[in-house]
């Protein structure tokens, strides 16, 4: 064992090492999270680089202006998640032949070799599946760490010795990978969305089928067979493939007779949908995770453990409490169409819906063709609101009011809610218009609404 133990650790130290010498002079483009991560790892190092970000910074390696002949100063350019590679230094440097990687790919490639990767992407639902994944896995006495666009860059943690790391991964993160791989790759869902930054459907679904890359016959796939795009994603994953559906399915992870089911040679119970204490949104989720779990031979009595203490998530399908005979339901993360839908579909009174903010160009004609009939009125706010109107007024969609802002919005929303009726904030839209992140427009919006109801 000692010796096994050795050779891992030699092999681990040769491979970073050759890395490491590679490049000579690195460009941080983006000094966020990302940034800030890679920087540590080149300081300690002693690797030369810079950094350029969109704002001025009190860094001392900061490059105030980038040009054709600074960026041919770099041989390697480590972009983060909010630097797009249409971005026109991005695009300079991949024409000059300067290799051009996403902060994923960078944690990636100093990797402790014995971590494996569980990698999970979809339009929604990433958050809270990556979350579980990783406290299930916890519970069960297995060493990981759950990191990427959670919150915590895979570079902060990728040199760790892990069993695996959960790594949630975003479309931003995934433009610019080339040798990242992930043991478990899932896709939990695809819908229109990002289209201001990748645009179109083709590329943006490009990117998600990225996490697929690299993968070899002992690497699994799993893939959410409800889903539109899902002939697509199943042709472009050549690996072990793993099924999840809300129906009943001959092989994956599935619900029969209202139990959460996982079959592979045999079949197992896992949990009763009865169980689960989140609402039917995140069921999508929830398949996944024990999908992934079970695979790896993780105990039912742990994904109990773990699931019933996920009840009412802040921003997600949130159910307000003290507000009377409203139902008030705070949906800040519910940043496309797709998830607008979702949560509209599982409320079973009429809705008084508020939706509004930074237009991504999505297509509000399939919003209106695929509503619920329960959406009596929509409240449209922000920057989207004209291209709202404009397809309410294409789709016949009559009770729609424009104003301002969000404060706006829950005002009139109150003005006009009757009893046994519900509000729901489910925006369609990112934040960065008015708030620093959904989280943050959330909180505005349960402290209005708590105000405007009289229940602070």
């Amino acid at each position: 064992m000692l010796i096994k133990f050795l050779k891992h650790n030699l092999l681990n130290k040769y491979l970073y090492g050759e890395f490491m010498k590679k490049y000579k002079n690195i460009l941080i483009y983006g000094y966020g999270k990302s940034g800030q991560a890679v920087k540590k790892v080149l300081e300690k190092n002693q690797i030369k680089f810079s950094i350029y970000d969109n704002l001025v910074l009190e860094e001392e390696n900061y490059i105030p202006k980038l040009s054709k002949k600074i960026i041919t100063q770099f041989d390697l350019v480590v972009i983060s998640p909010g630097v797009s590679i249409y971005d026109k230094y991005v695009k300079l440097a991949i024409k000059n032949k300067i290799e051009v990687i996403s902060e994923l790919e960078f944690g990636y490639r100093i990797k402790n070799k014995k971590s494996k990767i569980i990698a999970i992407t979809g339009t929604n639902g990433k958050t809270t599946t990556s979350s579980m994944i990783n406290d299930c896995l916890i519970a069960s006495g297995i060493n990981c760490v759950v990191a990427g666009n959670i919150g915590t860059p895979l570079t902060s943690v990728s040199e760790n010795d892990y069993d695996y790391i959960v790594c949630e991964v975003s479309s931003y993160q995934l433009e610019a990978v080339k040798q990242f791989k992930a043991n478990i790759a899932c896709i939990i869902n695809i819908a229109e969305d990002h289209l201001d930054r990748h645009k179109n459907m083709k590329n943006y679904i490009s990117c998600k089928l990225k996490i697929f890359n690299n993968q070899t016959r002992n690497d699994f796939a799993i893939i959410n067979i409800d889903d539109e795009y899902f002939k697509l994603i199943m042709n472009v994953a050549k690996n072990r493939k793993i099924y999840t559906s809300k129906s009943t399915i001959n092989k994956g992870c599935f619900i029969k007779n209202n139990i959460i089911t996982f079959k592979t040679n045999k079949e197992t119970k896992v949990i009763h949908v009865n169980d689960i204490k989140l609402p039917k949104v995140f069921l999508d989720d929830i398949l996944i995770v024990c999908a992934v779990v079970k695979t790896l031979g993780v105990e039912n009595k742990y994904i109990y453990e773990v699931v019933e203490k996920y009840f009412n998530l802040s921003n997600k399908h949130e159910i307000l409490t003290n507000t009377g005979n409203i139902l008030v339901v705070n949906d800040s993360k519910a940043t496309n169409i797709h998830a607008v839908l979702e949560s509209a579909s599982i409320i079973n009174c009429e809705i008084i819906l508020l939706l509004g903010g930074k237009d991504k160009k999505l297509n509000f004609d399939i919003f209106f063709n695929k509503v619920t009939a329960n959406v009596k009125s929509i409240i449209v706010f922000g920057q989207v609101k004209s291209r709202v109107l404009k397809a309410a007024k294409k789709n016949k969609f009559n009770n729609i009011y424009a104003v301002k802002n969000l404060y706006a919005a829950c005002d009139m929303a109150v003005a006009i809610v009757k009893s046994g009726q519900a509000i729901l904030f489910s925006p369609a839209c990112s934040s960065y218009n008015e708030f620093a992140n959904y989280a943050e427009r959330g909180e505005f919006f349960k402290k209005t609404i708590y105000q405007l109801l009289g229940n602070e």
